[in-house]
């Protein structure tokens, strides 16, 4: 029996979740926000390299974190509101677009990741 390096085994985990997963990333700002009819709308564009058929999307979403916790908690309080906020991808050859319509504003810049099973 032989056993593989953990070189190897990250290796095959990241090029196995390159196949079954696809991140989104994106920011969104306070000023981007457009209201209508008392929700909040922000889409943003982002490359892609090929199309694909979005079978889920994995919850929640992630932001990074800034090492301040007044800044972070405030990060965190505002996720909340993309994640329970309604979030529509479209996807191309060449680029998703992810459109978020919210029942309240975003108080501060928020970078969005969303992890998609393809």
């Amino acid at each position: 029996m032989a056993y593989a390096s953990k070189e190897n085994m990250i290796s095959f985990a990241s090029q196995l979740r390159g196949r079954l997963y696809r991140t989104v990333a994106a920011t969104f700002t306070v000023d981007g926000w457009a209201a209508s009819n008392g929700k909040y709308t922000q889409s943003k564009t982002v490359n892609n390299s090929g199309a694909f058929v979005i079978k889920n999307v994995l919850p929640p979403p992630l932001t990074t974190q800034t090492g301040n916790a007044a800044t972070d908690a405030t990060k965190r309080r505002n996720l909340c509101t993309i994640a329970r906020a309604k979030a529509e991808f479209t996807v191309t050859a060449s680029n998703i677009t992810v459109k978020i319509t919210a029942d309240t504003k975003p108080d501060c810049d928020l970078d969005v990741v969303w992890y998609l099973e393809v």
